[in-house]
């Protein structure tokens, strides 16, 4: 649904997400509004932008209020957002965790905390 953040996101069970963790969403297909072509180009440059990795910003995730939503940052004017031909369709795949081998570091300490060290990373061109 619209929000004023970006995409907000409900589910219908406890997600286990929080703010921070990396979603990848397949399937998504937008209505477009009419045959004109600009329309139906429009419609799938939004599915685009949804079927890729997103940051998640957590909103709840609580039995008691039966409350299970994040948001994405894909954001559109609220007359603009896109309708979803089939909502159940939506997959999505956490891909936060991610394993190394072999990692050496040849600069720096290990965090105060006793931590290890800090980890940047991004997906790879087409790759999930």
């Amino acid at each position: 649904s619209w929000d004023a953040q970006g995409t907000k996101i409900k589910f219908n069970a406890q997600h286990g997400l929080k703010d921070g963790d990396r979603i990848m969403i397949l399937g998504v297909s937008i209505k477009s509004p009419s045959s004109d072509k600009v329309d139906i180009d429009r419609a799938l440059a939004q599915e685009r932008m949804y079927m890729t990795i997103h940051e998640v910003t957590f909103g709840c995730d609580d039995i008691p209020t039966r409350c299970y939503e994040i948001s994405i940052p894909v954001s559109f004017l609220q007359p603009e957002f896109p309708e979803f031909s089939n909502p159940t369709s939506i997959e999505w795949y956490r891909n936060s965790e991610a394993s190394f081998h072999n990692i050496r570091v040849r600069y720096g300490q290990p965090s105060s905390e006793g931590r290890g060290y800090r980890v940047c990373w991004s997906p790879e061109e087409g790759k999930p």
